[in-house]
Order: structure tokens, then C-alpha cells, then sequence
């Protein structure tokens, strides 16, 4: 399971169009692997939890000239990877890591800036948590966006 982190306006884009602009690739991302984003602390606002979203991993790619302009992205010139999800449905409650694996435990995953792997027991604990399967959600990749 990864934990990738996203911004506000990258949040939108994901629930949009099931995809992320990046500066950098995921290091050891799989295909098909479980995706939790985890909201910039900066960007919360009162009250609200840091996991919020969830989905599945399609790829990495090299962004396409044009694309992330196409999309609405901000300073699109500074984009030079996408990753594309499919399932991205929200997680309902909301929840911060802390909330699953204690303040301490926790602190291991704040110093993420784009991606990481999240250790086995802690991938089995939040699995239990969200459920083995991302059920009865769509793939917002898979549907029309407004540039198409």
C-alpha cells in the first residue's frame, strides 16, 4: 500500500480525473497497488482529517506536452510525471494516521513529500480499517473529463 500526498487542487484533479501531476516518479510503485492520499497538513483546514481518499495505482508515466495545461494544472511547466489511479472513491470517515497507529507510530510518515510505502503492519492495520476491496466505486479516469 502506498501513502502518496497531494495538495488541495491535486485532490480535485484525482476525484476529477483520476490523476496526479508529479515532479518526480513513486519509487517502487506497482500496478494495481492501493493508493491512501494524504491531504498537505498546509492545506487542511480545521478539523479536517489528513486521509480522505483512496484508489488503485494504474502507472507512472512521463507527462505529455501540453497535458497538465490541459487539465488545469497551476505552473504546468513544472509537471513532468502523471500518475493515473483508477477507483478513486472517498474514504468515509476521514482519518488521520494517527487515529490508526498512535502518535508515535505515526511519525514515521510525516516527512513523506510524495510518495512511500507504508510497512507491512502498518498497510495490514489500515486494510482492516478500509476493507479488502474498493467496492462499488468508479473510475473517474475512465469517464469523460472537460478537456475530452
Amino acid at each position: 500500500m502506498l501513502l502518496v500526498k497531494c495538495s488541495r487542487q491535486a485532490r480535485a484533479l484525482l476525484e476529477r480525473a483520476g490523476r496526479q501531476f508529479l515532479r518526480t516518479t513513486i519509487r517502487d510503485a506497482r500496478e494495481g497497488e492501493r493508493v491512501i492520499f494524504a491531504l498537505n497538513k498546509g492545506d487542511l483546514a480545521d478539523g479536517e482529517r489528513q486521509i480522505a481518499l483512496q484508489g488503485r495505482l494504474r502507472g507512472v508515466r512521463a507527462l505529455a506536452e501540453g497535458e497538465a495545461a490541459a487539465l488545469g494544472a497551476e505552473d504546468a511547466t513544472s509537471w513532468k510525471y502523471v500518475a493515473e489511479y483508477d477507483a478513486v472513491a472517498p474514504i468515509d470517515p476521514a482519518f488521520d494516521l494517527a487515529d490508526v497507529f498512535g502518535e508515535e507510530r505515526a511519525t514515521r510518515y510525516r516527512r513523506v513529500t510524495v510518495a512511500r510505502t507504508l510497512e507491512a503492519e502498518d498497510a495490514a492495520r489500515l486494510e482492516d480499517r478500509l476493507g479488502e476491496a474498493l467496492s462499488g466505486t468508479t473510475s473517474p479516469a475512465s469517464q469523460p473529463t472537460a478537456s475530452q
